[in-house]
């Protein structure tokens, strides 16, 4: 489980829109639309973030089973190689990431 959402990020694969039901991904669309306030200067890596976290926030554990091996941990402080680590297909960790994702998916 990820203990400390100050020193650890997470990051996604492009895949990780993959293996997500249609109505799933619809429901997350919109709570991203309804919730998010982008405009034309966002960054396409903004947008993504947002989506990713509003994603994460709204999926179950079965539709997080499913994109768990698309996401991954890694430290906020590293030096010159990033190191990225699975996350776990658990029920405390969908709890946490929904928690946290948002302070978790952003670079400070």
């Amino acid at each position: 489980m990820i203990t400390t959402h100050e020193k650890i990020g997470v990051g996604y694969f492009d895949t990780v829109f993959a293996n997500i039901e249609i109505e799933t991904m619809a429901d997350a669309l919109k709570n991203f639309a309804l919730n998010y306030d982008l405009n034309e200067e966002s960054s396409q890596g903004e947008v993504l973030n947002h989506f990713v976290s509003t994603l994460i926030k709204t999926i179950d554990l079965q539709n997080f089973k499913l994109i768990a091996p698309q996401l991954f941990t890694y430290s906020k402080t590293y030096q010159e190689t990033v190191e990225v680590y699975p996350i776990k297909e658990s029920k405390e960790e969908l709890i946490y990431l929904q928690k946290y994702i948002d302070q978790l998916i952003y670079e400070d």
